[in-house]
């Protein structure tokens, strides 16, 4: 198999989103262009839903970034959906991250809606024009069938690509491997599969030959940290998107 690496930044989402109105949209649209000048594939820039802050900063970015992919995270709610499309919506490259919350589908009575709002998220994207990626949070908690069902709403519903969330500690690097895994070998070819950085170190993507091209943890990371001035937020937070360009039909 073969296949390629990118780098997804979650730089802004989960360092700068963190600390609120103290971080000006100056200060997000300097550290996104640092990321960018890195060679980010795509810069996850916040939680429009979250607070006017946040729908700001997204905004500002949005409209500063020009060569790299912006983002916007949002649940599937819709109110939330409709205001990650409008914060992006100026981006040369615009992006939304639909997730869906693990807990939220324990319950058998509640999968069927779960699925639904799966599919009207994705689709409500998909109809802006927007590129979708997909993500479950708490992936860990599902049990495979019902986690390879609403993988399949998602990518039949248009996402192109699907992510594998950190599950902080939660489970060991190789069990989140084998999650990552799994999951790039149930999607199809056209689908890419966000995974965190470390687990390539722990064979993650082994079932694809995956060249690293650079970005955002590479040499010009610095570039990106002497943007981030405040003490304590000085970690460099990234994804790697492994995009394989040979992989068995979905089962």
């Amino acid at each position: 198999m073969s296949g390629s690496m990118q780098t997804y930044d979650t730089t802004l989402r989960d360092k700068v989103a963190g600390i609120g109105s103290s971080v000006t949209m100056d200060h997000a649209v300097s550290i996104a262009r640092s990321v960018e000048k890195a060679g980010a594939a795509t810069i996850e820039a916040g939680y429009p839903a979250e607070s006017r802050v946040q729908r700001d900063i997204v905004r500002a970015v949005a409209a500063a970034v020009t060569g790299s992919e912006v983002a916007a995270a949002a649940s599937c709610d819709a109110g939330e959906v409709a205001a990650a499309i409008e914060a992006v919506q100026h981006a040369a490259k615009p992006v939304v991250h639909v997730y869906l919350s693990a807990h939220e589908a324990r319950e058998p009575e509640a999968r069927r809606h779960v699925c639904r709002a799966v599919r009207e998220a994705v689709a409500a994207v998909r109809s802006a024009g927007f590129q979708v990626q997909f993500a479950i949070n708490g992936i860990e908690e599902m049990e495979r069938p019902f986690r390879r069902h609403c993988i399949d709403v998602a990518v039949n519903a248009g996402a192109s690509r699907i992510g594998v969330p950190d599950s902080a500690g939660r489970i060991s690097a190789t069990e989140h491997a084998a999650l990552v895994r799994d999951t790039v070998q149930f999607v199809g070819p056209n689908v890419a599969v966000s995974v965190p950085r470390h687990l390539v170190c722990h064979g993650a993507t082994e079932s694809a030959a995956v060249i690293d091209v650079g970005g955002a943890a590479g040499a010009n990371r610095h570039a990106a940290r002497a943007a981030m001035s405040r003490p304590g937020h000085q970690s460099w937070r990234c994804t790697v998107e492994v995009a394989s360009l040979e992989r068995p039909a979905r089962a």
